[in-house]
């Protein structure tokens, strides 16, 4: 009876040694080919770290200087003037509200768009009267919305290319 008891404990100790061996076994496969950030590799004990100081100079090496002109900061890109050889087409837009009678008109907001219809290329000039108005407020007409904006191109064209 004695033996069998002692086979019994040994049975439940191996068992338990079982289990922990699977399960470190588990883990060990996680840390080596689970996702990159579970992933654990081995430090290299040769290889240097990039956050120790290298106390000797390489004597292969040489340090060098130079100057160089830093580059001046770049304008907005700005849109080619379009040909004045092709025909223009002018519309103007007065802005909502605004008696012209009672406000004065200090300028204009011009813009000009391609526009393709069949066998003819075109100019549309879009001119948007600019009122400074009584109470002392400017007032300007909305652009109308293009496909591209700031683009100088309509959709006409655009659907053509």
């Amino acid at each position: 009876m004695d033996e069998q008891v002692d086979l019994l404990e040994e049975n439940r100790v191996l068992k338990q040694e079982v289990a922990y061996l699977r399960e470190e076994l588990s883990q060990m496969k996680r840390l080596i080919f689970g996702s990159k950030r579970e992933r654990f590799i081995a430090t290299d004990t040769t290889q240097q770290s990039i956050f120790e100081e290298e106390s000797v100079a390489d004597p292969k090496k040489e340090t060098l200087t130079y100057q160089r002109n830093k580059p001046t900061k770049k304008s907005k890109a700005k849109r080619l003037l379009l040909s004045e050889s092709l025909p223009r087409d002018e519309q103007v837009i007065l802005p909502e509200g605004v008696d012209p009678e009672n406000s004065i008109k200090i300028g204009e907001k011009i813009s000009e768009v391609l526009e393709y219809t069949p066998g003819k290329l075109y100019v549309t000039r879009t001119v948007r009267p600019v009122y400074k108005q009584a109470d002392e407020s400017i007032v300007v007409a909305d652009l109308p919305t293009q496909v591209i904006p700031n683009g100088n191109a309509l959709a006409s064209l655009l659907s053509y290319l």
